[in-house]
């Protein structure tokens, strides 16, 4: 389970038009943690 800062920062870095797979790496998650906290 991630922070929820960490969550709203994900949805964040999508919503501006950042491929997943960046904002997976560069928070250290899978693309599905991403995925999740769409």
């Amino acid at each position: 389970m991630i922070p929820q800062e960490l969550s709203l920062v994900i949805r964040y870095h999508v919503n501006e038009g950042e491929p997943v797979s960046h904002v997976s790496e560069r928070f250290g998650v899978s693309r599905q943690t991403v995925y999740n906290h769409l």
